[in-house]
């Protein structure tokens, strides 16, 4: 999204980032090569806790040894892949230069959820890296982080539409991205199918009556679904945003209130 706003001229005065996207915000205005750099994170560093699924044409046998895999760790520890962390750690340090979220150009506010309290934590100050993991920490996945009195995990578990904190930002308008992927080909079979699929349609449902206080908001589409930590999808990704863009240029016009420039005479000016 952001490559193909850059082509149009247009540039964030300030972004807000939830889980992957608090990821993406914090490269992207700590490093200046953030999008060759994040299409080069080796994907063989990062966990990819996966289930097989014998419907899904996966031996049977392996799927019990994956679920065997899978519980131990949730049950006896901080997630499936709470040894991954100092790697996690490792990436996130070298995407955002070791530097703090008050050097974000533009401003970055991340979202995190406390595990306490139940509610959206907004940070703006601290380590990008850490506030990033925070953000992005999927529960039974990745450990909590510890901060300031809060136990943070994934920002999506609170709030993944904070159209309310980038208002507070300033600026022309506030754009926001749903990037939800509904993948459901079947219906669901087990209690645990039918736990599962009746969650996310609450959280989808949530997020949608979130994003309408939004002034626009651009909806990718893809040709297949792209798991939270696939980076080896980068590429499709950018192309999706940069599709949903040129879908949107009138929109972004009226929005705006000037034409969109021609991605082959792009300008700075801040949205």
């Amino acid at each position: 999204m952001l490559v193909g706003l850059a082509r149009h001229g247009l540039h964030p005065t300030a972004l807000v980032g939830v889980s992957m996207g608090a990821i993406v915000a914090t490269t992207y205005a700590l490093d200046p090569h953030w999008l060759a750099d994040l299409r080069d994170i080796d994907a063989r560093n990062l966990p990819r806790p996966t289930l097989a699924s014998a419907d899904d044409g996966a031996d049977p046998i392996r799927a019990v040894i994956d679920l065997q895999r899978l519980l131990g760790p949730l049950v006896l520890g901080q997630g499936v892949s709470a040894r991954s962390h100092e790697r996690v750690m490792g990436v996130l340090e070298r995407l955002t230069r070791g530097q703090h979220l008050e050097a974000c150009r533009p401003r970055v506010t991340v979202v995190a959820t406390d595990l306490r309290s139940g509610e959206r934590v907004a940070l703006r100050h601290g380590p990008a890296a850490r506030a990033a993991y925070a953000s992005a920490a999927l529960a039974g996945v990745f450990p909590p982080l510890e901060h300031d009195g809060y136990l943070l995990a994934d920002g999506g578990y609170a709030d993944l539409a904070p159209i309310d904190l980038a208002r507070d930002e300033g600026g022309t308008a506030v754009i926001a991205v749903d990037p939800y992927q509904d993948a459901t080909v079947r219906d669901p079979r087990t209690g645990l199918e039918v736990m599962l699929r009746a969650m996310e349609i609450c959280h989808h449902q949530h997020t949608a009556l979130r994003l309408r206080s939004a002034d626009l908001v651009l909806r990718p589409t893809f040709p297949m679904p792209i798991g939270t930590l696939d980076f080896r999808q980068a590429d499709t990704a950018v192309t999706a945003g940069m599709r949903i863009v040129e879908e949107s240029r009138a929109a972004l016009h009226d929005l705006l209130g000037r034409p969109t420039t021609d991605p082959a005479d792009a300008s700075h000016a801040p949205t």
